[in-house]
């Protein structure tokens, strides 16, 4: 049955081009020469893809603007928090990460990674005790 209806296919697609070009209605039966759906036109596409193209920046301008402040009022602030951060030379960088109110100096430089724990900050306009 399969041979069958792969004869049949071929046979109605070796006959297309032949009929069409005499004239004659095609083989397939419901099969026209010309498409039932005009295409748009060019002005139409160009409208559509500066529409498509206008919406995806505008939503990724607010994205970037406001989803950091949505994020931070649905989870929290969180407990980690850089204080600061600085390029010492092109290769070496030092942060300050205060985690838990514990502060840490991190310096990153090619070599690698090191730590170091901060005392506490004090509140301006106290004196340290000595």
């Amino acid at each position: 049955m399969l041979t069958t209806c792969r004869a049949a296919l071929l046979a109605a697609i070796v006959a297309l081009p032949a009929a069409s070009a005499l004239g004659a209605e095609p083989a397939i039966r419901g099969m026209r020469a010309e498409p039932d759906v005009a295409l748009p036109s060019t002005s139409r596409v160009i409208a559509a893809v500066s529409v498509t193209l206008g919406l995806t920046v505008g939503a990724i301008w607010l994205m970037k603007r406001f989803w950091p402040q949505a994020v931070a009022r649905r989870f929290g602030t969180g407990v980690i928090t850089v204080v600061a951060h600085a390029n010492v030379t092109p290769s070496l960088r030092a942060h300050i990460v205060q985690i838990d109110g514990a502060r840490i100096l991190i310096v990153e430089g090619k070599p690698g990674i090191a730590l170091a724990t901060l005392p506490a900050a004090q509140p301006p306009g106290t004196a340290a005790d000595p």
